[in-house]
């Protein structure tokens, strides 16, 4: 997602969220209504606010990695006390995973390629 548009979702958001607290009744419907829409909007912000660093994050980190962590995260979802095995697992992969890298591991994010610079002052 663009940064520019998600940055302009979490506002218009956080906007309509404060417009329906101000105008509507405070019963159950609007109240819950402006609340989402709030809290999602926070969300939307913070995520606006690091998602230099997460693409930077996901282009660095190989691909088996971020597979196993997912993995590791929906079979902990699903059943808490596999917490006690996944993440010792999850540990030891990420530190022994440079022995395991192939040539094969490309990143999954490109990386944007510095601008160059005119010649022409």
């Amino acid at each position: 997602m663009n940064r520019a548009s998600l940055g302009i979702v979490a506002i218009v958001l956080v906007i309509i969220g404060g417009i329906t607290m101000a105008r509507f009744p405070s019963d159950g419907n609007a109240m819950g209504f402006a609340g989402g829409c709030v809290r999602v909007g926070i969300v939307l912000g913070a995520l606006w606010l690091a998602l230099p660093q997460l693409l930077r994050f996901l282009s660095q980190t190989p691909k088996w990695l971020l597979v196993a962590s997912t993995i590791g995260i929906v079979a902990c979802a699903v059943k808490p006390l596999l917490l006690v095995v996944a993440i010792p697992l999850l540990g030891l992969l990420w530190f022994f995973g440079h022995k395991l890298r192939t040539k094969a591991d490309k990143p999954i994010v490109q990386e944007r390629r510095p601008r160059r610079r005119s010649q022409a002052r």
